[in-house]
C-alpha cells in the first residue's frame, strides 16, 4: 500500500494543520482519524471557518438552546442576557477547547513542539493594541488549555500586541489577514 502523503511530509518534518473545525469532526472521531492516519498536528481557526460550521451544521443547536434558556432566566431576574457575539464566542471557545484535549497528545509527544489549536481575536479589535491584548488574554483564560494559540492580525498594532503577549506566556501566531476597521 503506497504510503499517505501527508505522513510522507511529516516524515521529514513539515507540520500538518487543518485550516478547518467543525464540531461534527470533534464529536464524530474523524478528527482522531486525521491525527492517527495522516500525521495532523495542528488546527486553526478563525470567525469565518466557525461562520461556516454553524451554517452548516446543526451539531450547535443544544448548546445553542441551553444559552437561550439560561438567557430567558437572566431577563426575567433583569440580567442583561447574552450577546450574538458572546453566544458566538461561547460555541467557538468549547470547540477549541475540545479540539485542544484531541491534540493533546501530540502536544505532549512532541514537547510543545506541535499540536496547537488557534483561535482569533476578533476584528472589530484588530486596530487596537490594548483591546488586542484583552481579548486574548480572556481566549486564552476561558479556552485554558496549554495548547491553545490566540491568532493576532499582523498589523502595527499586532506586532505590539504580540511583543506583550508572549511576554505575558500566551502562545500565540499571526495572521496576514488584516480584517480592516
Amino acid at each position: 500500500m503506497a504510503k499517505n502523503t501527508l505522513q510522507a511530509l511529516h516524515d521529514v518534518g513539515q507540520s500538518i494543520w487543518l485550516d478547518s473545525i467543525d464540531r461534527r469532526m470533534l464529536h464524530d472521531g474523524e478528527l482522531d482519524r486525521r491525527i492517527r492516519d495522516d500525521a495532523l498536528t495542528g488546527m486553526t481557526s478563525n470567525p469565518t471557518i466557525f461562520q461556516k460550521a454553524l451554517a452548516s451544521s446543526n451539531a450547535y443547536d443544544e448548546q445553542i438552546t441551553e444559552a437561550e434558556e439560561i438567557d430567558a432566566v437572566r431577563d426575567a431576574e433583569d440580567r442583561e442576557g447574552l450577546t450574538s457575539w458572546q453566544l458566538f464566542e461561547l460555541l467557538e471557545t468549547t470547540d477549541v477547547r475540545d479540539a485542544c484535549d484531541h491534540f493533546a497528545a501530540v502536544y505532549s509527544s512532541t514537547r510543545g513542539a506541535d499540536g496547537y489549536v488557534s483561535i482569533e481575536v476578533s476584528p472589530g479589535v484588530s486596530q487596537s493594541a490594548d483591546l488586542t491584548v484583552e481579548e486574548a488574554r480572556r481566549l486564552w483564560k476561558t479556552v485554558d488549555r496549554p495548547n491553545v494559540m490566540v491568532k493576532v492580525p499582523g498589523t502595527p498594532e499586532g506586532a505590539i500586541a504580540v511583543r506583550r503577549l508572549i511576554a505575558e506566556g500566551i502562545n500565540v501566531n499571526i495572521t496576514l489577514r488584516d480584517p480592516g476597521p
